[in-house]
């Protein structure tokens, strides 16, 4: 990613967004993501519902906290060549609900923060990039946008961490052999 690039995208989205890239020795590091700027791409946008939380400059996805499960991410997109470094945001912007039954869904407020995902799919260069939703959710809201998704189990559900990691490698070599 060019430094004009990410500046663009740290002054417009920055508490919303962040990077499939992480310090393994400390999850909550985001300096990692300045870093490594060169390794950073939008060929594959994850997209979840909300942030859940008030977060830190680019703290979205990068954050322990109990129940937290971000390290999961770290374990799997973080650890893997073709989603290292992928760009990460969520389609509600303004809604910290910890639950997702909490989280604004309405049609006026989903098709609001659309509008900004759009615009920020464009700024960050991902129209033709391949969206992956966290969660059913996220994606059968963008489907319904007429965006092209694919779908990977929310890492917060109520999964177990080798199943999720199973999704993971799932979800990479069904890409790969689209992509073939």
């Amino acid at each position: 990613m060019e430094k004009s690039l990410f500046k663009k995208i740290r002054s417009q989205y920055y508490c919303f967004s962040s990077f499939a890239i992480w310090n393994p020795k400390d999850i909550n590091d985001t300096e990692v993501i300045r870093k490594n700027i060169s390794k950073l791409h939008s060929k594959f946008v994850f997209i979840g519902l909300n942030a859940s939380a008030s977060v830190r400059e680019f703290g979205n996805f990068h954050h322990i906290h109990t129940g937290g499960r971000d390290a999961w991410l770290a374990e799997s997109l973080g650890k893997d060549k073709i989603f290292c470094g992928a760009y990460m945001t969520d389609i509600i912007k303004n809604d910290k609900s910890p639950r997702q039954r909490d989280v604004d869904i309405s049609p006026a407020n989903v098709a609001k923060n659309i509008k900004i995902l759009r615009k920020e799919i464009d700024l960050v260069g991902a129209k033709n990039s391949i969206l992956i939703a966290f969660g059913r959710t996220a994606h059968d809201l963008l489907l319904k946008e007429k965006l092209k998704v694919e779908y990977l189990v929310h890492y917060a559900s109520w999964i177990k961490k080798e199943k999720f990691l199973s999704e993971v490698r799932r979800l990479q070599k069904s890409l790969k052999t689209e992509n073939r």
